[in-house]
């Protein structure tokens, strides 16, 4: 028994298609581009704000379709910008969270200017005396 197609049904299957295409369309799959509400944002830890999708709060945008948790000193990263994110004056170097050139660690997670960092050493040798 063959099936036959009225042009009701080839007009119906037409339409589910557009629709599905249309859909699709609104999904934001890439960061920059146009959105109207966060659940438009396809890109994981993304979220629309002023009508674009960007990445969260302490995500990096890698590149238009990623966003990478920020990190701390000694911790690995990809970008510099998961480093800066929670630390000043830091940056990737060889795949790991430091503190920038011309930059101390100080603490944890704290880089100081060379210049500052020296003084802050040197308070802290004469308060131990």
């Amino acid at each position: 028994m063959a099936l036959q197609s009225s042009p009701l049904m080839l007009f119906r299957l037409f339409i589910v298609i557009n629709i599905m295409i249309v859909q699709a369309d609104n999904s934001a799959s890439y960061l920059g581009a146009r959105c109207r509400s966060s659940s438009e944002c396809g890109v994981s830890h993304s979220q629309c704000e002023r009508g674009v999708c960007v990445c969260q709060p302490y995500y990096a945008r890698v590149d238009n379709s990623t966003c990478l948790e920020s990190t701390l000193l000694g911790s690995e990263c990809t970008v510099s910008e998961q480093c800066t994110l929670k630390v000043a004056y830091s940056a990737c170097l060889e795949g790991v969270c430091r503190c920038s050139d011309g930059h101390l660690q100080f603490r944890k997670h704290t880089c100081l200017s060379q210049s500052l960092g020296h003084h802050v050493q040197n308070c802290t040798s004469q308060a131990e005396l």
